[in-house]
């Protein structure tokens, strides 16, 4: 009888103090700053303006297109102080042709090359003027040798 009573007393102060140890525990206070908040600017959309298989309207006309293509795009995109025009076409010639075309126009118009970019493949030349940018791509695919052409008039 003496055992089962201070197994009761023994069970009872377990209890009591669990409860009161429990009751007055405080999960520890986290000393970090929470993470930022960043918050993006809104910026505005750009207006599109498509042009089907047509050179973009206001498309600079000495800029080299090759005759008799079909536009895959032509779209021009405004943004707030500037605007990008651009043409997308596949040519008959080379990537090294197109290339070559490109990188001699720019030499004549007085165009400063800041980026160049060749490989039998895709090759890719950037270039400017004055308020001007133009970025030229070539690229070899399944369907012949795709041009991009944009120009950024600011």
């Amino acid at each position: 009888k003496v055992a089962v009573f201070l197994f009761a007393i023994v069970v009872a102060l377990g209890v009591i103090g669990f409860v009161y140890f429990r009751s007055s525990y405080q999960a520890p206070v986290s000393t970090t700053e929470p993470a930022p908040v960043t918050t993006r600017a809104a910026v505005d959309e750009p207006t599109k303006a498509d042009f089907g298989t047509k050179a973009p309207e206001d498309f600079p006309t000495n800029i080299p297109l090759e005759a008799g293509v079909t536009m895959n795009q032509s779209y021009s995109l405004d943004y707030p102080g500037q605007k990008q025009l651009t043409a997308v076409f596949v040519s008959r010639e080379t990537v090294k042709k197109n290339y070559d075309l490109y990188r001699e126009f720019f030499k004549k118009e007085g165009r400063m090359i800041s980026s160049q970019y060749e490989s039998e493949t895709l090759s890719s030349l950037y270039a400017l003027k004055k308020n001007n940018e133009m970025n030229v791509t070539v690229s070899s695919s399944e369907a012949g040798t795709q041009v991009s052409v944009s120009v950024l008039k600011k």
